[in-house]
């Protein structure tokens, strides 16, 4: 059970840490409760939960993952889960960054071995720079490349691309492109 998405972005969440602590603690409380084998990932970090970004004029909140053991809530999520994305050319290396990053605050208190899911990773293949002026056949590099390395990290277990289906068809669309297939359903390249 993931407990919301993107925590350490006002876009989505906008209620604050302490109160997403809160939140998150009755959830797995309850989720708990109903069945103690149920999984509970944290809400999708934007980033690494260390840095902060600005993005469409808002910006993301910084050393969340450390805010959120100082509130207490290292006991309520079993999984965390980041978006370790990157539109630079040595993207993978900037995403596997964001990963070590992220593991550096879990195994400062005392989660190394608490696991890691890549819950957004993807490539636009809109034609508007600066974020993306990339073809169908380097997005598809790049899946396979963020794929293989992105689980090597010995922590990560599961990657999920964003999106499959390409939400609309506008070209200068950033969010109409991260598909890996058209929006009608048709194969890309």
């Amino acid at each position: 059970w993931e407990i919301n998405n993107e925590i350490d972005w006002p876009h989505f969440w906008k209620s604050g840490l302490p109160a997403y602590a809160d939140y998150l603690k009755r959830a797995a409380r309850a989720l708990r409760a109903v069945d103690a084998k149920n999984v509970i990932v944290l809400g999708g970090l934007a980033t690494d939960g260390v840095n902060a970004f600005e993005y469409d004029k808002t910006k993301a909140t910084a050393n969340t993952l450390e805010e959120l053991y100082k509130l207490g809530a290292g006991p309520d999520f079993d999984i965390v889960a980041l978006h370790p994305y990157s539109w630079k050319d040595d993207g993978i290396a900037i995403s596997i960054k964001k990963i070590q990053t992220a593991h550096g605050v879990m195994r400062a208190h005392g989660d190394a071995d608490k696991r890691i899911w890549c819950t957004e990773i993807g490539l636009s293949t809109n034609h508007n720079p600066p974020w993306s002026d990339y073809s169908e056949e380097q997005q598809a590099r790049a899946l396979r490349d963020m794929y293989t390395k992105l689980l090597e990290h010995p922590n990560v277990d599961k990657v999920f691309w964003y999106n499959f289906r390409c939400k609309g068809t506008d070209r200068n669309s950033q969010e109409d492109n991260f598909g890996i297939v058209n929006n009608d359903m048709t194969p890309r390249k």
